[in-house]
């Protein structure tokens, strides 16, 4: 792993390291507990896949200030970086939801590197597709789920505590549903 995709993906952790301190209200959650070497490579799909459907892209999406009563100050927006040498685009925002529903970490990334949605759905622990989304948990983050949707040119993820898979694959097969 580069040191470019080796920071991106610190600052990932430890932006959900603060979704977790920050006392994330809401349901319990039924995910599996994250066991370190429990990563699978293939999700299993639910009855809800669609595998067929084509992808957005990402370089044309933009996160919104708002989102089924999640709100974020100030609007996201976009910052230029590098993951590995490819050039990448990256939105990232903290989502606080409605009357003690938790935070979510939303993140749209733009990059020309065709391997970093596979290293990020690797990161996840025990994952299976939801729609469009792959959720699973995250093994460094206690009662963590997060999904994320492959791109046609990178990937918008969804990281949340106290939520339940269900929940949040829904989430964000709406949220990426609504990107232009």
């Amino acid at each position: 792993m580069s040191l470019a995709r080796r920071a991106l993906t610190v600052a990932l952790a430890g932006a959900c390291a603060l979704v977790a301190l920050s006392g994330c209200g809401g349901s319990t959650s039924t995910a599996p507990a994250s066991t370190p070497g429990s990563h699978a490579t293939t999700p299993t799909p639910d009855a809800s896949a669609s595998p067929g459907a084509s992808r957005k892209a990402a370089t044309t999406a933009t996160l919104p200030a708002s989102f089924e009563g999640w709100t974020t100050s100030p609007a996201p927006s976009a910052s230029a970086t590098q993951i590995d040498s490819a050039r990448a685009t990256l939105q990232t925002a903290i989502y606080q939801g409605p009357a003690g529903a938790g935070t979510r970490i939303i993140t749209l990334v733009s990059t020309e590197d065709r391997g970093y949605a596979a290293s990020q759905l690797r990161l996840l622990v025990g994952p299976t597709l939801h729609g469009l989304s792959t959720c699973g948990t995250l093994a460094q983050i206690d009662n963590s789920v997060s999904c994320v949707v492959e791109m046609d040119d990178g990937l918008l993820q969804v990281t949340g505590t106290g939520t339940d898979v269900a929940t949040l694959a829904a989430f964000a097969n709406d949220l990426y549903a609504s990107l232009g």
